[in-house]
Order: C-alpha cells, then structure tokens, then sequence
C-alpha cells in the first residue's frame, strides 16, 4: 500500500492524486509502516490530499519516531524547533535530530552541525559542528559542504573559533536578510 501512496502522490505511472496517496499512506500506516507515518506527516504539513493539520503532522512523525523512523525523528525535530504542532521545544528537538543523525541523515547531519555551530539548543561548540558537518558532507550534503569549506578556510587563517562563529553568523544573517552570500569573502 505505501509504494501504491508513493505512485499516486508523485505520478508514477499514475496520475497524480494526493487524496488517493493519502488513502493509501493511511492504510499502510495502519498496518504500521513507518515510512507511510512519515508520507502521511507531509500530507498533513502541507496540505496535499487532506485539510493542513500541524497537529496530525507532528503526531504521525511521533509514531515514526517511536518506530526508530530517522526520517520520522528528523521531521519532528523540526515541529519542535518551530512549534509546529507541538509546543516549541529547542531541547526535544536537539534530542529527536541527535537520534536521526547517528543513524546517518545527511539532513539531521547538517541541522545539528548548524545548531553546534551557533550554539541554538545545545551547547557552542566548533569541534562538534565540524564533525556533524563532515558527516553530511560526506553524503554529499552541499550546504554542509560549503558551511564546512568556510568553516576550515578560517580556521586554515589562524582564526579563533569564537571569530569564525561570530563570522559565520554575520554572513548568515545577511544571507537571510539578502538572499545571498555572494558579495562576501570568508577570507
């Protein structure tokens, strides 16, 4: 039944038909297949085949999560960090992402790499950072590449890591006030 979910919600030989994956993610879920509660979880979040509901959203990634699902702990991870369905809860989510990264998601990889870096949920801590951004860059993770490329170029200058923390925040600031990093050089 998911692999039915999957064809009707990206058009696998099928057309595309939200309401029908749904359909199927729920049956699947039902049956207890972890990966359809994730599936079902982004239906809810955004709205596709079923009426937006965060907190059905945050409730099927929670029985993923409890499944050992490292997508399912990921993705509420990020309900906790934003509140979405869940009160926001920066320590629950530092946790859940902890539990998806060790079992090797690229995406908890970089998220806990960034949270390390600045200090958001958990302790500042460069070392750490670099060893969650390694992780994920090693998938192939490309914003963890690049975070991690700045990070060592710094640190190759002599900088302390209080320096390129504080740079890195400020070029990602701008970043999201501007929407680009290009008119800053990390040198």
């Amino acid at each position: 039944m998911f692999c039915l979910g999957q064809a009707f919600d990206l058009g696998w030989g099928v057309q595309v038909n939200h309401a029908e994956a749904v359909a199927r993610y729920k049956v699947a879920a039902d049956s207890g297949n972890s990966d359809a509660l994730v599936f079902l979880g982004s239906a809810y979040s955004n709205g596709n085949g079923v009426e937006k509901n965060c907190y059905e959203a945050a409730l099927c990634y929670r029985k993923a999560a409890e499944q050992g699902n490292a997508w399912g702990q990921y993705q509420l991870s990020l309900c906790y960090k934003s509140g979405m369905g869940v009160p926001e809860n920066w320590n629950e989510a530092i946790r859940l992402c902890r539990l998806s990264a060790e079992q090797g998601l690229a995406e908890a990889q970089y998220f806990l790499g960034e949270c390390c870096l600045i200090g958001k949920g958990t302790d500042q801590n460069l070392s750490e950072a670099e060893k969650w951004l390694d992780k994920a860059s090693a998938q192939g993770h490309a914003q963890a590449q690049e975070l991690l490329a700045s990070i060592q170029e710094m640190t190759k200058k002599g900088s302390s890591g209080c320096m390129v923390i504080s740079a890195l925040l400020f070029v990602s600031l701008a970043v999201a006030v501007i929407g680009s990093a290009e008119m800053f050089e990390l040198i």
